[in-house]
């Protein structure tokens, strides 16, 4: 399977100049905080026609650099967002705690977004929004917690990322465990961590080492680019591991 053909665009946790490498589009602090904000303010507007204005702004943050990448939600658009994918590993700090570096937030959920190239940035978006829709534990259905960091990149599988979550996300963590844990629809159990889909209550097929490959390729977003996994396994293209 070929790599990126557009261009790459990487965010970090903590966007960081020196860290780039050649033929990425590195976004910086303000591009995060702006995606940030529209996706959780999503939450507060359900009509549908000021919703798809936040969709487009976030698709457009996510993707500032070329006109390569859909962010007007058309029939592409609503094609993409009908046929994506998604994966979720769920984490705590102790996951991603590494060495010295303090843990980013208490939660964090790993995921990979499947879709046409093309369409990345606009189906990433709204699976942003998607995610903290059907998590929402409010009574007013908007999330009572908050995304408080994001990292992501448009990898050669798909768009890889990472969401960070404070200590409100708890009772979401819980029933995902839940879920996972008793086998519904929709989840399962990896590694002693739930792991979820979308569309909700579907489970997607993979192969042996998929969720260890997604956890290994988040990893340029908060550790140091030096890092590498003893497990072999995790080295292996996410694609060929997701039967891609």
């Amino acid at each position: 399977m070929p790599d990126v053909l557009g261009p790459r665009i990487r965010l970090l946790a903590s966007p960081d100049h020196t860290r780039a490498e050649e033929a990425i589009f590195d976004l910086d602090s303000y591009a995060q905080r702006g995606i940030l904000r529209l996706i959780q303010a999503a939450a507060y507007f359900p009509e549908e026609a000021v919703r798809e204005r936040v969709l487009v702004a976030a698709a457009q943050l996510v993707s500032p650099f070329s006109v390569y990448y859909v962010t007007q939600y058309n029939l592409d658009a609503m094609r993409a967002i009908a046929y994506m994918r998604g994966i979720f590993i769920w984490l705590t700090a102790s996951d991603l705690h590494f060495g010295t570096r303090p843990p980013i937030a208490p939660y964090a959920v790993a995921m990979c977004v499947l879709c046409e190239e093309r369409l990345r940035a606009i189906a990433f978006a709204q699976m942003l929004i998607f995610f903290l829709d059907l998590y929402a534990d409010g009574s007013d259905r908007r999330p009572t917690f908050e995304m408080v960091n994001l990292c992501f990149r448009f990898d050669a599988v798909g768009v890889v990322a990472v969401m960070f979550f404070d200590v409100r996300f708890e009772r979401a963590f819980q029933l995902a465990l839940e879920d996972a844990a008793e086998g519904n629809p929709g989840a399962c159990v990896h590694d002693g961590r739930a792991v979820t889909f979308w569309p909700p209550y579907e489970t997607h097929a993979t192969v042996p080492g998929s969720f260890d490959a997604l956890l290994q390729r988040t990893r340029f977003a908060h550790f140091p680019t030096n890092y590498t996994s003893a497990k072999s396994n995790l080295q292996r293209p996410l694609h060929r591991q997701l039967g891609k």
